[in-house]
This record gives C-alpha cells, structure tokens and sequence, in this order.
C-alpha cells in the first residue's frame, strides 16, 4: 500500500495539514477495506480524501465562527484604544494651558477619569470570554460560509458513501470469483482422480 500511495503523488492537503496523518488514514482504509489490487487501493485512496475534505470542513467551520468573534473583539479593542488616544492627547493639550481657574482644573481631572474608564474598557475587552449569545451571533454572521461547508460536506459524504458500496461490491466479485475457482480446481482434481483410478485398474487387469 505504501508503494502505491507513493505513486499517487503528494495528497491534496493544505500547508498547515500533516502528510503523516493523511498517510496513517489511508493505511488504515486500505486494511479495512482489504485492499491489494490497484481498482481496491485507487477507491481506499479516494475514501481517505473525502474522509479528510469532511474533517477539514468541519474544522474551518469552526475557525469561521473563532474568527469571526476575534475580529469583533479586535474591533472592540482598536476603537478603545482609538478613544483613550483622543483623551491622552486633549489631556496633553489642557494640561499645557492649564490655568488656576477651578473650570480648567476640573475639566483635566474629567479628561484623566475617562483616560482611566477607558483603560478599564480596553482591560475588559482584552479578559473577554465569549458567552453562547456572542457564539450565536457567530453564527448568524457566518451562514452563508457554514451553509456552503455544509454542501461541500455533503457532496464528500456521498462520494464516500458510493466509493464504500464499489468496495464492497468488489470483494463481494472478488470471493464469488474465488469460490468458483476453487470448485473448478476441486472439479478438475475429482476429473484427474478418476482418470488415476482408471488407468491404475487397467494395469491390474
């Protein structure tokens, strides 16, 4: 099997995927699947890509949701940032020409109080854990992507589901030639036989 999996080429995997583990299924399908000829190993080899391409859907579905959330709460974080940079800067501004009226006074100490809530903001957005609504807007946001995975999931599966039912019908030929094999052999043994018992009574005679 590993002769022929090397013929085949390199696997149609990603650059973050691992040849190894796509190499490991294959082994494992060909054995279930008692594999030996080159019909049995091309349909194993097959079953092994649609396995993969399903698994592989499934994960990017859920890397679409993850990403989607992070996104998000890069967004969060940026304008947060964007905010407290505003208020550093008129900070800067108002402390320069700060005068001894109380109303400048008091207008630097507002301007450090929202600098200090927005650094409390940008803390709790960076703590953040996403809660099951944040996951369900996730969703919501990535239908159409899920729907498409969906159907390229479903193709594979067929794909695999009717490359399984050749298998099986090709060792189910593949016994059925056997047997019939074996009764033309035990046929033709029986026919030898009776020629070996004839000629021996002939010499005796």
């Amino acid at each position: 099997m590993r002769r022929f999996l090397v013929s085949m080429g390199p696997p149609p995997l990603l650059s973050t995927e691992d040849p190894k583990a796509f190499e490991e299924l294959f082994l494992n399908i060909g054995r279930s699947c008692k594999a030996s000829d080159r019909l049995s190993l091309s349909l194993a080899w097959e079953i092994a890509v649609d396995t993969w391409e399903i698994s592989r859907y499934m994960r990017h579905g859920a890397i679409a949701v993850d990403r989607w959330l992070r996104q998000r709460n890069e967004q969060n974080l940026a304008t947060a940032r964007t905010i407290k940079a505003t208020y550093e800067e008129l900070f800067r501004k108002k402390e320069k020409g700060i005068s001894s009226y109380p109303a400048d006074a008091a207008e630097v100490a507002k301007l450090q109080a929202k600098i200090d809530n927005t650094v409390k903001s940008i803390d709790a957005i960076l703590a953040y854990v996403p809660t099951e609504v944040d996951f369900n807007r996730a969703l919501e946001g990535n239908a159409d992507l899920l729907h498409d995975l969906d159907q390229l999931r479903t193709s594979a599966n067929r794909r695999r589901f009717g490359n399984y039912m050749l298998v099986e019908k090709l060792g189910a030929q593949l016994v059925r030639a056997a047997q019939q094999a074996d009764k033309v052999v035990d046929a033709e043994f029986k026919e030898v036989g009776k020629e070996i018992d004839d000629a021996h009574r002939r010499c005796r005679r």
